[in-house]
């Protein structure tokens, strides 16, 4: 069965006020790339001051997007039941669930915790430090280059194993 990279923006950190404006799906099987799912959200909530500082977006450039339910299914369809890996899966996967609980029941892995396993020697383990680590590109909190880039980090470092799921 397919596997899906994810990566969200957000407006802020907490799922109560804040919400999802953009998401990037990934599947991949057989060692290579099948299908980029990517869109931008009207999120219809403020924007934390830091999620403006961190992604660069200003809250104009989402007014003729469409809303999370608009795209809801189209979203369930192309990731259904599959694994999910993301970095930092925890606060992701946070977003994901509290915008569809149908995602609680799919395995989720943080691949944070493989690179703090396989990568000890490197300051820290943020996706940036990683992928310069590596030698990957990455235009960092823009979904679809989050995704590509933990790609490229799986393909050099190995999939994620049990110890490494959150859900």
């Amino acid at each position: 069965m397919p596997k899906i990279i994810l990566d969200l923006e957000t407006t802020g950190f907490s799922t109560e006020k804040h919400s999802i404006w953009e998401i990037a799906a990934l599947k991949v099987g057989d060692n290579k790339e099948i299908e980029l799912f990517h869109t931008r959200l009207n999120p219809l909530t403020e924007f934390h001051p830091k999620a403006l500082e961190i992604t660069d977006i200003h809250p104009s450039d989402l007014w003729g997007c469409p809303i999370f339910n608009d795209i809801k299914e189209g979203l369930w369809s192309f990731i259904g039941k599959s694994d999910i890996i993301a970095y930092n899966a925890h606060f992701d996967f946070r977003f994901l669930k509290h915008a569809d609980k149908r995602y609680s029941k799919n395995h989720v892995y943080d691949y944070l915790k493989v690179t703090r396993k396989l990568l000890p020697g490197i300051h820290n383990h943020q996706l940036p430090t990683v992928c310069e680590a590596l030698g990957i590109s990455l235009d960092h909190h823009k979904a679809s280059s989050d995704v590509e880039a933990l790609w490229g980090i799986i393909n050099k470092l190995g999939w994620p194993d049990g110890s490494h799921k959150i859900n």
